[in-house]
């Protein structure tokens, strides 16, 4: 999950902390207790996250930020396409919560934040 870009990484072991705590309630049987919270709480994560990580590539011109910004605009559509199905009384379960999430996880942290490193690298930046 490191990327090696230190104030990414911290806000990166936020979304860590949420997995797992929602992983937790999962375990304890609590899962469908703790998903209004959860998607409340993931929300306000990716904006603020996304704020910040959007800021550090655009005042660095990264080439690639007009994309890194629309997968950023097309995930926080996915959270609120759950929270508006989970309002109107839609079965979700925890664990297409923690796809998404672990998703989130494995495809974009670890993958496609790691490919503007090497610019901000040659940038200073990192």
């Amino acid at each position: 999950m490191i990327i090696h870009v230190q104030s990414m990484d911290f806000q990166h072991q936020h979304w860590v902390r949420l997995m797992n705590q929602l992983h937790e309630a999962m375990l304890e049987g609590k899962g469908s207790l703790v998903i209004h919270q959860t998607l409340n709480d993931a929300l306000g994560y990716t904006r603020v996250h996304f704020t910040s990580e959007e800021r550090l590539l655009s005042e660095n011109g990264y080439p690639a930020y007009n994309q890194h910004k629309k997968i950023h605009a097309d995930f926080i559509e996915k959270i609120l396409n759950l929270q508006d199905r989970l309002d109107k009384g839609h079965m979700i379960l925890a664990m297409e919560i923690m796809k998404e999430m672990r998703n989130w996880l494995t495809q974009h942290i670890q993958d496609t934040d790691r490919q503007y490193v090497s610019f901000l690298k040659q940038k200073g930046v990192a």
